[in-house]
């Protein structure tokens, strides 16, 4: 905590000397660095609680929208909520404000941030593909397959239209678990 309160008094967040929150985050201290943040443990106010479990490495659930809301986004970010929108509409039905309320329900998980600008608001991913994805398959993988890879490699397996990439990556992985 010692570093915390060095840190906090250096930029001038808290007089020195002064007790510092018993929890605290960037949303109640825009100026405090992610790592800073991070090490502290995260903030308990309800305002910023799932974002900070977030930067403490665990990914809140999401519903089918909200998975593919944060896929358009990784795959276009920077972008403004209607473009997201217009993406969803060549996929499904979905009203504007319902993809406007899931974009402010990951920004509350944590998941996106807000880019402010002149124009429109643009939106950006707050955790890496990479680092989300491997946590999404285990929870499928968990929840809708019993915790057994087995049906999702026989689906796979029977796809006809893997790419070269794709089989290339699965003898990747194959190889793999017979080394380890």
């Amino acid at each position: 905590m010692g570093g915390f309160r060095a840190l906090a008094g250096v930029w001038g967040l808290f007089p020195v000397g002064t007790a510092l929150p018993s929890k605290i985050c960037l949303t109640h201290l825009r100026r405090l660095s992610y790592a800073a943040a991070k090490s502290y443990g995260g903030c308990r106010k309800s305002v910023c609680w799932r974002r900070c479990t977030v930067a403490k490495n665990e990914m809140p659930t999401l519903g089918e929208l909200e998975a593919r809301v944060l896929q358009l986004v990784w795959d276009h970010q920077p972008c403004t909520e209607r473009q997201v929108w217009d993406f969803v509409q060549q996929e499904r039905s979905a009203a504007r404000t319902t993809v406007l309320k899931t974009i402010q329900r990951l920004e509350a998980k944590g998941l996106l941030t807000r880019q402010e600008n002149s124009g429109p608001i643009l939106w950006r991913a707050a955790i890496e593909q990479r680092r989300a994805l491997p946590e999404m398959v285990r929870r499928f993988v968990d929840g809708v397959l019993g915790g057994s890879a087995e049906p999702l490699v026989a689906y796979l397996a029977g796809q006809k239209e893997l790419s070269a990439k794709d089989v290339a990556a699965l003898r990747k992985i194959a190889e793999k678990l017979e080394e380890g």
